[in-house]
Order: C-alpha cells, then structure tokens, then sequence
C-alpha cells in the first residue's frame, strides 16, 4: 500500500552492464578481516568495562 503506487520505495540496482561477481575467496578473506577487527574491539571493550566496573570481589571503598 502506497499513496504513490508510482514511486518504488527501493530502487533497483543501477541501469548499465551487470557487474562481475566478486571473488569469493576475496569475499570469505574480508569477511575473515572483519570478523577479527571486531572480536578485537569487543576484547578492548571488554578491558574497559572490566577496569570501569570492577567485579564483586574487586571494589575498593574509600571513604
């Protein structure tokens, strides 16, 4: 349903020859590269969080 039937609400790929498939061995090796890149931030995150909130056994209360 659409007040403008006209209008498609996602255009379709862009007009012009159909592009190559991409290499899937390139495909598997960036997708590898991300997996890495955010497993590391989740790591460093992790750390912070861990220095930033200390565990039950871990607080130190100065007053």
């Amino acid at each position: 349903l659409s007040l403008w039937p006209d209008r498609a609400a996602a255009p379709g790929p862009p007009p012009g020859p159909p592009r190559a498939s991409p290499d899937p061995r390139a495909e598997l090796d960036s997708a590898v590269l991300l997996t890495r890149s955010l497993l590391a931030d989740t790591r460093q995150l992790a750390a912070q969080l861990r220095d930033k909130f200390p565990t039950d056994g871990d607080h130190n209360l100065d007053s």
